[in-house]
């Protein structure tokens, strides 16, 4: 988090703490990690946090659970998989 946060400039950081949440997890299929991933909270959106987030190898979460997973491009693309 911290390492996004240094990308950030102070204003996206001071909305980042004072109005909005970002979420970093991991993803794993059968104990084997795959995939870094972040999420904001009522999926908002910055240009300069998706790059940040690209540079740091993670990629966007898609919250939309109707969706499988489409894509193997680990690249900083949105990643939309289902949750079932």
């Amino acid at each position: 988090m911290l390492h996004l946060f240094e990308r950030l400039t102070p204003n996206i950081v001071k909305n980042l703490t004072r109005n909005k949440e970002i979420a970093i997890g991991w993803v794993s299929e059968q104990g084997e990690v795959f995939e870094k991933l972040y999420t904001a909270n009522g999926n908002w959106t910055n240009e300069d946090l998706e790059l940040a987030a690209k540079q740091l190898g993670l990629t966007r979460w898609d919250p939309r659970p109707e969706l499988k997973r489409e894509s193997e491009d680990r690249g900083g693309r949105r990643c939309r998989a289902s949750l079932d």
